[in-house]
Protein backbone atom coordinates (compact mmCIF):
# COMPACT_ATOMS: atom_id res chain seq x y z
CA UNK A 1 0.00 0.00 0.00
CA UNK A 2 3.16 2.19 0.91
CA UNK A 3 4.34 1.89 -2.46
CA UNK A 4 1.40 3.14 -4.06
CA UNK A 5 1.24 6.66 -2.53
CA UNK A 6 5.11 6.59 -3.48
CA UNK A 7 4.02 5.78 -6.71
CA UNK A 8 1.03 8.32 -6.90
CA UNK A 9 3.33 11.12 -5.59
CA UNK A 10 6.33 10.45 -8.09
CA UNK A 11 3.36 10.92 -10.75
CA UNK A 12 2.23 14.49 -9.18
CA UNK A 13 6.04 15.43 -9.48
CA UNK A 14 6.87 14.61 -12.75
CA UNK A 15 3.13 16.21 -13.84
CA UNK A 16 5.74 19.77 -13.91
CA UNK A 17 7.09 18.11 -17.08
CA UNK A 18 3.95 18.57 -18.78
CA UNK A 19 4.13 21.29 -21.08
CA UNK A 20 0.43 22.34 -20.28
CA UNK A 21 1.83 23.42 -16.74
CA UNK A 22 2.71 26.65 -19.00
CA UNK A 23 -0.62 27.86 -18.43
CA UNK A 24 -0.86 27.28 -14.65
CA UNK A 25 2.48 28.60 -13.59
CA UNK A 26 1.94 32.15 -14.96
CA UNK A 27 -1.14 32.36 -12.58
CA UNK A 28 0.82 30.56 -9.63
CA UNK A 29 3.73 33.21 -10.12
CA UNK A 30 1.96 36.11 -10.66
CA UNK A 31 -0.63 35.55 -7.88
CA UNK A 32 2.14 35.91 -5.75
CA UNK A 33 3.97 38.53 -7.16
CA UNK A 34 4.08 41.64 -4.77
CA UNK A 35 1.94 40.32 -1.91
CA UNK A 36 2.12 40.93 1.59
CA UNK A 37 1.93 37.75 3.14
CA UNK A 38 5.35 35.25 3.17
CA UNK A 39 2.54 32.30 3.27
CA UNK A 40 0.41 33.73 0.34
CA UNK A 41 1.88 31.00 -2.20
CA UNK A 42 1.58 27.88 0.39
CA UNK A 43 -2.08 29.02 0.86
CA UNK A 44 -2.13 28.90 -3.04
CA UNK A 45 -0.55 25.71 -3.50
CA UNK A 46 -2.48 24.35 -0.50
CA UNK A 47 -5.60 25.37 -2.34
CA UNK A 48 -5.05 24.05 -5.40
CA UNK A 49 -3.56 20.70 -3.74
CA UNK A 50 -7.23 20.32 -1.83
CA UNK A 51 -9.36 21.50 -4.71
CA UNK A 52 -7.67 18.79 -7.09
CA UNK A 53 -7.75 15.81 -4.04
CA UNK A 54 -11.78 17.07 -3.99
CA UNK A 55 -12.23 17.61 -7.30
CA UNK A 56 -10.97 13.98 -8.43
CA UNK A 57 -12.75 12.01 -5.83
CA UNK A 58 -15.89 13.81 -5.79
CA UNK A 59 -16.36 14.17 -9.58
CA UNK A 60 -18.33 11.39 -10.58
CA UNK A 61 -20.30 11.82 -8.18
CA UNK A 62 -21.12 15.95 -8.53
CA UNK A 63 -21.95 15.28 -12.37
CA UNK A 64 -24.33 12.23 -11.65
CA UNK A 65 -26.35 14.60 -9.47
CA UNK A 66 -25.84 17.97 -11.12
CA UNK A 67 -25.20 17.19 -14.69
CA UNK A 68 -22.35 18.77 -14.86
CA UNK A 69 -19.73 18.40 -16.99
CA UNK A 70 -15.77 19.05 -16.39
CA UNK A 71 -15.88 21.41 -19.29
CA UNK A 72 -18.74 23.39 -17.45
CA UNK A 73 -16.49 23.01 -13.71
CA UNK A 74 -13.80 24.39 -15.61
CA UNK A 75 -15.08 27.16 -17.20
CA UNK A 76 -16.85 28.31 -13.46
CA UNK A 77 -12.80 27.81 -12.05
CA UNK A 78 -11.96 30.36 -15.15
CA UNK A 79 -14.27 32.91 -14.41
CA UNK A 80 -13.48 32.83 -10.67
CA UNK A 81 -9.77 33.41 -11.93
CA UNK A 82 -10.67 35.99 -13.92
CA UNK A 83 -12.70 37.95 -10.89
CA UNK A 84 -8.81 37.21 -8.84
CA UNK A 85 -6.95 39.03 -11.52
CA UNK A 86 -8.88 42.19 -11.63
CA UNK A 87 -8.90 42.22 -7.85
CA UNK A 88 -5.19 42.56 -8.38
CA UNK A 89 -5.27 45.16 -10.78
CA UNK A 90 -8.30 47.41 -9.48
CA UNK A 91 -7.80 47.18 -5.36
CA UNK A 92 -9.77 49.57 -4.49
CA UNK A 93 -12.93 48.93 -6.58
CA UNK A 94 -13.05 45.15 -5.01
CA UNK A 95 -12.57 46.59 -1.56
CA UNK A 96 -15.58 48.89 -1.63
CA UNK A 97 -17.51 45.79 -3.08
CA UNK A 98 -16.37 43.49 -0.73
CA UNK A 99 -17.22 46.18 1.75
CA UNK A 100 -20.41 46.68 0.94
CA UNK A 101 -20.82 42.38 0.59
CA UNK A 102 -19.72 42.24 4.11
CA UNK A 103 -21.97 44.57 5.22
CA UNK A 104 -24.97 43.06 3.94
CA UNK A 105 -24.52 39.40 5.53
CA UNK A 106 -23.26 41.43 8.75
CA UNK A 107 -27.25 42.44 9.06
CA UNK A 108 -28.12 38.43 9.13
CA UNK A 109 -25.02 36.85 10.55
CA UNK A 110 -23.74 38.03 14.42
CA UNK A 111 -20.24 38.97 13.81
CA UNK A 112 -17.66 38.94 16.63
CA UNK A 113 -15.57 42.28 16.68
CA UNK A 114 -11.90 41.83 16.22
CA UNK A 115 -9.40 44.91 16.54
CA UNK A 116 -6.91 43.86 13.37
CA UNK A 117 -4.07 46.51 12.49
CA UNK A 118 -4.73 47.16 8.83
CA UNK A 119 -1.64 45.57 7.70
CA UNK A 120 -2.69 42.24 9.60
CA UNK A 121 -6.50 42.47 7.92
CA UNK A 122 -4.87 42.92 4.43
CA UNK A 123 -2.52 39.45 4.95
CA UNK A 124 -5.22 37.39 6.13
CA UNK A 125 -7.51 38.82 2.90
CA UNK A 126 -4.52 37.90 0.75
CA UNK A 127 -4.31 34.52 2.30
CA UNK A 128 -8.18 33.64 1.58
CA UNK A 129 -7.94 34.83 -1.78
CA UNK A 130 -4.28 32.92 -2.38
CA UNK A 131 -6.24 29.78 -1.14
CA UNK A 132 -9.24 30.69 -3.65
CA UNK A 133 -6.93 31.25 -6.38
CA UNK A 134 -5.51 27.69 -5.70
CA UNK A 135 -8.93 25.66 -4.87
CA UNK A 136 -10.19 27.28 -8.76
CA UNK A 137 -6.62 26.31 -9.74
CA UNK A 138 -7.57 22.83 -9.01
CA UNK A 139 -9.97 22.39 -11.17
CA UNK A 140 -7.90 23.83 -14.52
CA UNK A 141 -4.90 21.90 -13.85
CA UNK A 142 -6.33 18.77 -14.56
CA UNK A 143 -5.68 18.03 -18.07
CA UNK A 144 -2.04 17.98 -17.01
CA UNK A 145 -2.39 14.51 -15.37
CA UNK A 146 -0.83 11.65 -16.72
CA UNK A 147 -1.30 7.66 -16.84
CA UNK A 148 -0.84 7.47 -13.57
CA UNK A 149 -3.68 9.90 -12.14
CA UNK A 150 -5.82 8.17 -14.79
CA UNK A 151 -5.30 4.92 -12.69
CA UNK A 152 -6.23 6.70 -9.43
CA UNK A 153 -9.26 8.19 -10.82
CA UNK A 154 -10.03 4.46 -12.47
CA UNK A 155 -9.98 3.29 -9.20
CA UNK A 156 -12.55 6.05 -7.62
CA UNK A 157 -14.94 4.91 -9.93
CA UNK A 158 -14.47 1.52 -9.88
CA UNK A 159 -13.88 0.35 -5.84
CA UNK A 160 -15.44 0.90 -2.81
CA UNK A 161 -12.83 1.79 -0.73
CA UNK A 162 -12.82 5.83 -0.85
CA UNK A 163 -10.10 6.09 1.74
CA UNK A 164 -7.45 4.68 -0.48
CA UNK A 165 -8.74 6.68 -3.24
CA UNK A 166 -8.39 10.16 -1.08
CA UNK A 167 -5.09 9.09 0.23
CA UNK A 168 -3.80 8.30 -3.41
CA UNK A 169 -5.49 11.52 -4.69
CA UNK A 170 -3.68 13.72 -2.11
CA UNK A 171 -0.08 12.18 -2.46
CA UNK A 172 -0.62 12.99 -6.28
CA UNK A 173 -1.30 16.33 -5.28
CA UNK A 174 1.14 16.92 -2.86
CA UNK A 175 3.59 15.38 -5.48
CA UNK A 176 2.84 18.39 -8.15
CA UNK A 177 1.94 20.86 -5.46
CA UNK A 178 6.09 20.93 -3.88
CA UNK A 179 7.02 22.15 -7.10
CA UNK A 180 4.88 24.41 -7.81
CA UNK A 181 5.52 26.02 -3.94
CA UNK A 182 9.25 26.02 -5.18
CA UNK A 183 8.67 28.49 -8.18
CA UNK A 184 6.16 30.64 -6.32
CA UNK A 185 8.79 31.74 -3.59
CA UNK A 186 11.65 31.14 -6.02
CA UNK A 187 9.76 34.24 -7.76
CA UNK A 188 9.13 36.44 -4.42
CA UNK A 189 12.35 35.59 -3.74
CA UNK A 190 13.29 37.24 -6.24
CA UNK A 191 11.03 40.44 -5.97
CA UNK A 192 12.39 41.19 -2.41
CA UNK A 193 15.52 41.13 -3.02
CA UNK A 194 15.52 43.40 -5.58
CA UNK A 195 15.31 46.78 -4.54
CA UNK A 196 13.49 48.60 -7.53
CA UNK A 197 11.37 45.70 -7.42
CA UNK A 198 10.68 46.09 -3.86
CA UNK A 199 9.60 49.39 -4.24
CA UNK A 200 7.04 48.94 -6.66
CA UNK A 201 4.72 46.73 -4.93
CA UNK A 202 1.40 47.68 -6.03
CA UNK A 203 2.87 48.22 -9.61
CA UNK A 204 3.94 44.62 -9.76
CA UNK A 205 0.83 43.12 -8.26
CA UNK A 206 -1.08 44.86 -11.12
CA UNK A 207 1.12 43.40 -13.38
CA UNK A 208 0.57 39.97 -11.60
CA UNK A 209 -3.13 40.62 -12.28
CA UNK A 210 -2.59 41.23 -15.99
CA UNK A 211 -0.81 37.86 -15.78
CA UNK A 212 -2.89 35.89 -14.21
CA UNK A 213 -6.04 37.14 -16.98
CA UNK A 214 -3.69 36.45 -19.88
CA UNK A 215 -3.46 33.22 -18.50
CA UNK A 216 -7.14 32.70 -18.15
CA UNK A 217 -7.80 34.26 -21.64
CA UNK A 218 -5.05 31.09 -22.96
CA UNK A 219 -7.11 28.64 -21.04
CA UNK A 220 -10.56 29.88 -22.32
CA UNK A 221 -9.59 30.55 -25.90
CA UNK A 222 -8.23 26.53 -26.08
CA UNK A 223 -5.01 28.20 -26.88
CA UNK A 224 -3.49 26.05 -23.96
CA UNK A 225 -3.93 23.12 -25.79
CA UNK A 226 -2.79 24.29 -28.99
CA UNK A 227 0.85 25.88 -27.20
CA UNK A 228 1.27 22.42 -25.41
CA UNK A 229 1.00 20.40 -27.98
CA UNK A 230 3.22 22.75 -30.15
CA UNK A 231 5.60 22.42 -26.78
CA UNK A 232 5.68 18.68 -26.34
CA UNK A 233 8.80 17.65 -28.20
CA UNK A 234 10.46 19.93 -25.76
CA UNK A 235 9.79 19.02 -22.68
CA UNK A 236 10.60 15.59 -21.28
CA UNK A 237 8.21 13.04 -22.32
CA UNK A 238 7.39 11.05 -18.67
CA UNK A 239 4.37 9.21 -19.94
CA UNK A 240 5.99 6.16 -20.67
CA UNK A 241 7.77 6.30 -16.85
CA UNK A 242 4.27 7.39 -15.13
CA UNK A 243 3.10 4.21 -17.39
CA UNK A 244 6.01 1.84 -16.53
CA UNK A 245 5.02 2.31 -12.79
CA UNK A 246 0.98 2.08 -13.39
CA UNK A 247 1.66 -1.19 -14.96
CA UNK A 248 4.11 -2.73 -12.29
CA UNK A 249 2.02 -0.93 -9.13
CA UNK A 250 -1.11 -3.01 -9.84
CA UNK A 251 -3.13 0.65 -9.34
CA UNK A 252 -4.77 -0.69 -12.49
CA UNK A 253 -5.11 -4.73 -12.72
CA UNK A 254 -8.30 -4.62 -14.15
CA UNK A 255 -6.93 -3.06 -17.01
CA UNK A 256 -3.66 -5.31 -17.23
CA UNK A 257 -6.43 -8.28 -17.46
CA UNK A 258 -8.11 -7.51 -20.43
CA UNK A 259 -4.93 -6.85 -22.69
CA UNK A 260 -3.61 -10.50 -22.52
CA UNK A 261 -5.39 -10.88 -25.65
CA UNK A 262 -7.53 -13.36 -27.11
CA UNK A 263 -5.94 -17.03 -26.69
CA UNK A 264 -6.49 -17.15 -23.40
CA UNK A 265 -9.58 -14.96 -22.80
CA UNK A 266 -11.96 -15.96 -19.64
CA UNK A 267 -15.23 -16.62 -19.31
CA UNK A 268 -18.34 -14.45 -20.31
CA UNK A 269 -19.53 -13.68 -16.97
CA UNK A 270 -16.20 -12.39 -15.86
CA UNK A 271 -15.64 -10.51 -18.95
CA UNK A 272 -18.44 -8.39 -18.21
CA UNK A 273 -17.93 -7.77 -15.19
CA UNK A 274 -14.71 -6.34 -16.00
CA UNK A 275 -15.90 -4.18 -18.98
CA UNK A 276 -18.71 -3.22 -16.10
CA UNK A 277 -15.74 -1.67 -13.61
CA UNK A 278 -14.43 0.00 -16.79
CA UNK A 279 -17.23 1.75 -17.93
CA UNK A 280 -17.40 5.64 -16.54
CA UNK A 281 -20.43 6.35 -14.79
CA UNK A 282 -23.12 7.92 -16.88
CA UNK A 283 -23.42 12.08 -16.71
CA UNK A 284 -20.30 13.08 -19.07
CA UNK A 285 -21.99 14.36 -22.07
CA UNK A 286 -20.00 14.36 -25.12
CA UNK A 287 -19.47 17.24 -26.40
CA UNK A 288 -20.96 18.19 -29.78
CA UNK A 289 -18.40 18.16 -32.59
CA UNK A 290 -17.72 21.75 -33.28
CA UNK A 291 -15.39 24.49 -35.70
CA UNK A 292 -14.95 21.59 -38.44
CA UNK A 293 -14.25 21.86 -41.70
CA UNK A 294 -14.78 19.09 -44.71
CA UNK A 295 -16.88 16.14 -44.32
CA UNK A 296 -15.62 13.11 -45.92
CA UNK A 297 -17.51 9.42 -46.41
CA UNK A 298 -20.56 11.39 -45.11
CA UNK A 299 -22.56 14.90 -44.58
CA UNK A 300 -22.04 16.80 -41.90
CA UNK A 301 -23.18 15.24 -38.70
CA UNK A 302 -24.38 16.13 -34.98
CA UNK A 303 -24.22 13.66 -31.86
CA UNK A 304 -27.50 15.56 -31.26
CA UNK A 305 -29.24 13.53 -34.29
CA UNK A 306 -27.12 10.50 -33.39
CA UNK A 307 -28.99 9.31 -30.34
CA UNK A 308 -29.70 5.93 -29.63
CA UNK A 309 -26.69 5.39 -31.84
CA UNK A 310 -23.37 4.23 -30.27
CA UNK A 311 -20.75 6.56 -31.26
CA UNK A 312 -16.91 6.36 -31.28
CA UNK A 313 -14.44 9.70 -31.56
CA UNK A 314 -11.35 8.85 -32.95
CA UNK A 315 -8.82 11.62 -32.87
CA UNK A 316 -6.65 10.86 -35.96
CA UNK A 317 -3.86 12.04 -38.11
CA UNK A 318 -2.38 10.64 -40.97
CA UNK A 319 0.81 10.86 -41.28
CA UNK A 320 0.92 9.28 -37.31
CA UNK A 321 2.02 5.64 -37.07
CA UNK A 322 0.23 5.42 -33.85
CA UNK A 323 -3.03 6.61 -35.80
CA UNK A 324 -2.48 4.25 -38.84
CA UNK A 325 -2.01 0.99 -36.78
CA UNK A 326 -4.93 1.72 -35.13
CA UNK A 327 -6.87 2.18 -38.67
CA UNK A 328 -6.87 -1.83 -39.35
CA UNK A 329 -9.03 -1.89 -36.12
CA UNK A 330 -11.51 0.75 -36.42
CA UNK A 331 -12.17 -0.70 -39.95
CA UNK A 332 -13.18 -3.84 -38.83
CA UNK A 333 -15.49 -2.45 -35.89
CA UNK A 334 -17.30 -0.71 -38.45
CA UNK A 335 -18.37 -2.90 -40.37
CA UNK A 336 -18.78 -5.46 -38.25
CA UNK A 337 -21.12 -3.19 -36.04
CA UNK A 338 -22.19 -0.49 -37.63
CA UNK A 339 -25.40 -2.18 -38.29
CA UNK A 340 -26.09 -2.89 -35.01
CA UNK A 341 -25.89 0.96 -34.45
CA UNK A 342 -22.34 1.40 -34.18
CA UNK A 343 -20.73 4.55 -35.41
CA UNK A 344 -17.42 5.81 -35.96
CA UNK A 345 -16.73 9.62 -37.00
CA UNK A 346 -12.64 10.10 -37.22
CA UNK A 347 -12.05 13.68 -36.27
CA UNK A 348 -8.84 14.28 -38.21
CA UNK A 349 -6.95 16.92 -36.04
CA UNK A 350 -3.55 17.78 -37.95
CA UNK A 351 -0.22 18.09 -36.49
CA UNK A 352 1.70 19.25 -39.64
CA UNK A 353 1.32 22.11 -41.77
CA UNK A 354 0.14 19.85 -44.29
CA UNK A 355 -2.38 17.67 -43.24
CA UNK A 356 -4.59 20.59 -43.09
CA UNK A 357 -4.92 19.86 -46.78
CA UNK A 358 -8.39 18.50 -47.74
CA UNK A 359 -7.00 16.50 -50.81
CA UNK A 360 -4.34 15.00 -48.61
CA UNK A 361 -6.85 14.13 -46.44
CA UNK A 362 -8.76 12.85 -49.06
CA UNK A 363 -6.14 10.41 -50.27
CA UNK A 364 -5.10 9.11 -46.93
CA UNK A 365 -8.94 7.97 -46.45
CA UNK A 366 -8.59 5.98 -49.66
CA UNK A 367 -5.65 4.63 -49.04
CA UNK A 368 -6.56 3.35 -45.72
CA UNK A 369 -9.85 1.81 -46.49
CA UNK A 370 -11.59 4.14 -44.10
CA UNK A 371 -15.48 4.04 -45.38
CA UNK A 372 -16.46 5.49 -41.95
CA UNK A 373 -17.37 9.33 -41.76
CA UNK A 374 -13.80 11.31 -41.50
CA UNK A 375 -14.32 15.09 -40.14
CA UNK A 376 -11.40 17.90 -40.47
CA UNK A 377 -10.73 20.00 -37.29
CA UNK A 378 -8.20 21.99 -38.59
CA UNK A 379 -8.74 24.58 -35.94
CA UNK A 380 -8.44 21.76 -32.75
CA UNK A 381 -12.01 23.11 -32.21
CA UNK A 382 -13.76 19.30 -30.97
CA UNK A 383 -10.26 18.75 -30.06
CA UNK A 384 -10.36 21.55 -27.03
CA UNK A 385 -13.92 20.77 -26.76
CA UNK A 386 -12.91 16.99 -25.49
CA UNK A 387 -9.83 18.35 -23.78
CA UNK A 388 -7.97 16.46 -25.81
CA UNK A 389 -4.24 15.97 -25.73
CA UNK A 390 -3.04 12.93 -27.73
CA UNK A 391 -3.14 11.30 -30.78
CA UNK A 392 -4.74 8.63 -31.41
CA UNK A 393 -7.09 9.11 -29.01
CA UNK A 394 -10.94 7.20 -28.44
CA UNK A 395 -13.80 8.42 -26.81
CA UNK A 396 -16.90 6.04 -27.17
CA UNK A 397 -20.04 7.48 -26.07
CA UNK A 398 -23.38 5.53 -25.38
CA UNK A 399 -27.05 6.06 -26.47
CA UNK A 400 -27.70 8.57 -24.64
CA UNK A 401 -25.01 10.53 -25.46
CA UNK A 402 -22.75 9.76 -22.65
CA UNK A 403 -18.98 9.58 -22.82
CA UNK A 404 -18.82 5.88 -20.98
CA UNK A 405 -15.12 5.08 -22.05
CA UNK A 406 -12.09 7.08 -23.09
CA UNK A 407 -8.32 5.45 -24.49
CA UNK A 408 -5.57 7.15 -25.34
CA UNK A 409 -2.52 5.75 -27.65
CA UNK A 410 -2.79 1.79 -28.87
CA UNK A 411 -3.35 -1.15 -27.72
CA UNK A 412 -6.09 -2.50 -25.31
CA UNK A 413 -8.20 -3.78 -28.56
CA UNK A 414 -9.71 -6.60 -27.00
CA UNK A 415 -11.13 -4.31 -24.01
CA UNK A 416 -12.20 -1.79 -26.76
CA UNK A 417 -14.46 -4.11 -28.34
CA UNK A 418 -15.88 -5.43 -25.55
CA UNK A 419 -16.75 -2.30 -24.28
CA UNK A 420 -18.23 -1.77 -28.00
CA UNK A 421 -20.46 -4.68 -27.68
CA UNK A 422 -21.78 -4.21 -23.79
CA UNK A 423 -22.95 -0.32 -24.79
CA UNK A 424 -24.57 -1.92 -27.85
CA UNK A 425 -26.47 -4.44 -25.91
CA UNK A 426 -24.58 -7.45 -27.49
CA UNK A 427 -23.08 -10.40 -26.22
CA UNK A 428 -19.69 -9.72 -24.39
CA UNK A 429 -16.49 -12.05 -25.22
CA UNK A 430 -16.56 -12.53 -28.81
CA UNK A 431 -13.48 -11.22 -30.08
CA UNK A 432 -12.80 -10.16 -33.53
CA UNK A 433 -9.74 -11.25 -35.49
CA UNK A 434 -8.16 -8.19 -37.28
CA UNK A 435 -5.57 -8.55 -39.77
CA UNK A 436 -3.26 -6.27 -38.69
CA UNK A 437 0.74 -5.95 -37.81
CA UNK A 438 1.52 -7.04 -34.67
CA UNK A 439 3.92 -4.77 -33.08
CA UNK A 440 5.60 -5.15 -29.31
CA UNK A 441 5.38 -1.65 -28.55
CA UNK A 442 7.12 -2.51 -25.27
CA UNK A 443 10.83 -3.86 -27.55
CA UNK A 444 11.04 0.06 -29.25
CA UNK A 445 13.73 1.95 -27.25
CA UNK A 446 13.45 5.32 -29.22
CA UNK A 447 10.91 7.69 -29.16
CA UNK A 448 9.13 9.74 -32.10
CA UNK A 449 11.76 12.37 -33.41
CA UNK A 450 11.21 16.00 -34.43
CA UNK A 451 13.55 17.81 -36.89
CA UNK A 452 12.47 21.25 -36.44
CA UNK A 453 13.66 23.78 -33.98
CA UNK A 454 10.12 23.85 -32.00
CA UNK A 455 10.51 20.48 -30.83
CA UNK A 456 14.08 19.59 -31.48
CA UNK A 457 15.19 18.01 -28.24
CA UNK A 458 17.24 15.36 -29.90
CA UNK A 459 19.71 16.56 -32.44
CA UNK A 460 23.29 15.63 -32.09
CA UNK A 461 25.01 18.04 -34.19
CA UNK A 462 27.18 21.01 -31.83
CA UNK A 463 27.39 23.14 -34.97
CA UNK A 464 26.06 26.78 -34.44
CA UNK A 465 23.54 27.50 -36.63
CA UNK A 466 21.01 30.65 -37.62
CA UNK A 467 17.38 29.50 -37.88
CA UNK A 468 15.90 29.56 -40.87
CA UNK A 469 19.30 29.66 -42.98
CA UNK A 470 21.12 26.96 -44.94
CA UNK A 471 24.48 25.91 -43.15
CA UNK A 472 26.78 23.10 -43.98
CA UNK A 473 26.76 20.34 -41.01
CA UNK A 474 29.08 17.87 -40.14
CA UNK A 475 28.58 14.34 -39.74
CA UNK A 476 30.34 12.48 -36.62
CA UNK A 477 32.12 9.33 -37.07
CA UNK A 478 30.10 8.07 -33.99
CA UNK A 479 26.36 8.90 -32.93
CA UNK A 480 24.74 8.81 -29.49
CA UNK A 481 21.96 6.41 -28.35
CA UNK A 482 18.74 7.96 -29.77
CA UNK A 483 19.98 11.14 -31.93
CA UNK A 484 19.65 12.37 -34.87
CA UNK A 485 22.35 13.97 -36.93
CA UNK A 486 23.07 16.29 -39.59
CA UNK A 487 25.38 16.09 -42.47
CA UNK A 488 26.48 18.52 -45.37
CA UNK A 489 23.94 21.36 -46.26
CA UNK A 490 20.37 22.14 -44.23
CA UNK A 491 18.05 24.47 -43.32
CA UNK A 492 16.62 23.88 -39.85
CA UNK A 493 13.27 25.53 -39.70
CA UNK A 494 10.70 25.45 -36.88
CA UNK A 495 8.55 23.07 -38.09
CA UNK A 496 10.32 20.87 -40.53
CA UNK A 497 14.44 20.46 -42.04
CA UNK A 498 15.50 21.20 -45.63
CA UNK A 499 17.98 19.68 -47.47
CA UNK A 500 20.34 21.97 -49.43
CA UNK A 501 21.55 21.90 -53.16
CA UNK A 502 24.69 19.83 -52.24
CA UNK A 503 23.86 16.36 -51.41
CA UNK A 504 22.74 15.99 -47.54
CA UNK A 505 23.10 13.31 -45.05
CA UNK A 506 20.59 12.22 -42.31
CA UNK A 507 21.53 9.72 -39.69
CA UNK A 508 20.08 8.58 -36.29
CA UNK A 509 21.23 5.43 -33.81
CA UNK A 510 17.79 3.80 -32.51
CA UNK A 511 16.30 0.51 -31.33
CA UNK A 512 13.10 -0.35 -33.13
CA UNK A 513 11.90 -3.03 -35.76
CA UNK A 514 10.69 -0.05 -37.96
CA UNK A 515 12.06 2.97 -38.83
CA UNK A 516 10.10 5.94 -40.98
CA UNK A 517 10.54 9.29 -41.85
CA UNK A 518 7.26 11.96 -42.10
CA UNK A 519 8.73 13.64 -45.17
CA UNK A 520 7.63 15.81 -48.08
CA UNK A 521 8.95 17.30 -51.45
CA UNK A 522 9.89 20.97 -51.99
CA UNK A 523 8.87 21.70 -55.62
CA UNK A 524 9.96 18.40 -57.15
CA UNK A 525 10.55 14.55 -56.61
CA UNK A 526 13.44 13.94 -54.12
CA UNK A 527 15.39 10.68 -54.37
CA UNK A 528 17.26 9.13 -50.76
CA UNK A 529 19.69 6.19 -50.66
CA UNK A 530 18.76 3.90 -47.44
CA UNK A 531 21.41 2.89 -45.34
CA UNK A 532 21.85 0.07 -42.68
CA UNK A 533 24.11 0.03 -40.22
CA UNK A 534 26.41 1.92 -42.99
CA UNK A 535 25.63 -0.57 -45.75
CA UNK A 536 22.79 -0.88 -48.17
CA UNK A 537 19.69 -1.96 -47.58
CA UNK A 538 18.55 -5.29 -48.19
CA UNK A 539 15.46 -7.08 -49.46
CA UNK A 540 15.36 -8.67 -45.79
CA UNK A 541 15.51 -4.95 -44.21
CA UNK A 542 14.86 -2.57 -46.28
CA UNK A 543 10.88 -0.99 -46.10
CA UNK A 544 7.87 -1.38 -48.10
CA UNK A 545 8.83 2.77 -49.54
CA UNK A 546 12.10 1.86 -50.51
CA UNK A 547 13.01 0.29 -54.06
CA UNK A 548 14.67 -2.61 -54.62
CA UNK A 549 17.67 -0.13 -55.54
CA UNK A 550 17.58 0.84 -51.79
CA UNK A 551 16.29 4.56 -52.82
CA UNK A 552 13.46 6.20 -51.20
CA UNK A 553 11.47 8.55 -53.71
CA UNK A 554 9.61 11.50 -51.54
CA UNK A 555 7.02 12.47 -54.09
CA UNK A 556 3.93 13.83 -51.37
CA UNK A 557 3.33 14.91 -47.88
CA UNK A 558 3.21 11.49 -45.96
CA UNK A 559 4.87 8.89 -43.83
CA UNK A 560 7.02 6.47 -45.68
CA UNK A 561 8.83 3.35 -44.04
CA UNK A 562 12.56 3.10 -44.68
CA UNK A 563 13.43 0.36 -42.49
CA UNK A 564 12.03 -3.24 -41.65
CA UNK A 565 13.85 -5.97 -39.82
CA UNK A 566 10.93 -8.10 -38.79
CA UNK A 567 11.42 -9.85 -35.23
CA UNK A 568 14.43 -7.68 -34.81
CA UNK A 569 13.83 -5.02 -32.51
CA UNK A 570 17.75 -4.31 -31.37
CA UNK A 571 19.48 -1.19 -32.00
CA UNK A 572 20.71 -0.15 -35.31
CA UNK A 573 21.96 3.05 -37.41
CA UNK A 574 20.15 4.20 -40.24
CA UNK A 575 21.39 6.96 -43.20
CA UNK A 576 19.69 8.91 -45.26
CA UNK A 577 22.13 10.19 -48.23
CA UNK A 578 19.60 12.76 -50.21
CA UNK A 579 20.68 12.50 -54.00
CA UNK A 580 18.70 15.52 -55.01
CA UNK A 581 17.75 18.76 -53.00
CA UNK A 582 14.59 20.04 -51.06
CA UNK A 583 13.51 17.03 -49.00
CA UNK A 584 11.18 18.60 -46.50
CA UNK A 585 11.79 15.77 -42.94
CA UNK A 586 9.26 16.05 -40.54
CA UNK A 587 9.65 13.44 -37.76
CA UNK A 588 11.27 9.80 -37.70
CA UNK A 589 8.49 7.44 -36.48
CA UNK A 590 9.30 3.93 -34.86
CA UNK A 591 7.52 0.73 -35.42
Amino acid sequence: MFTLFIIAFIGGFLTIAAPCILAVLPIIVGSTMGQQSKFRPFFIVLGLTVSFTAFGVIFQYVTNLFGLSNSVLRNIALVFLGLFGLALIFPQIFEKILFYVQNFFNKFIPQKKTMLPNQQEQKKKGLINGFLVGASLGLVWVPCAGPILGAILTLAVTQNDLGKVILLMLAYSLGAGLPMLLIAYGGNLIINQVKFLKEKGMIIQQISGVVLLIGVILIAMGLDVQISTRLAGIFPDFNQVEQNLVNTSGINGSHQMLVTGTSQQSSSDTQQTMVDQLLMPKGTLAPELTGTQAWINSPPLKLSDLKGKVVIVDFWTYSCINCIRTLPYMNTWYQKYKDQGLVIIGVHTPEFAFEHELANVQKAVTDFGIQYPVVQDNNYSTWMAYNNEFWPAKYIIDKEGNIRYEHFGEGNYDETEMIIQDLLGEQVGQITKVNAPAEDLSKIGTSETYFGYNRSEFMGNTDQYMKDQFHTFTLPSTFANDTFYLGKEWNIGGEYITSGKTSAQLAMNYQANKINIVADQTDKPVVAKVLLDGKPVTAQNRGKDVAANGTVTINKAALYNLIDTGTDYGRHTVTLEVMTPGLKAFTFTFG
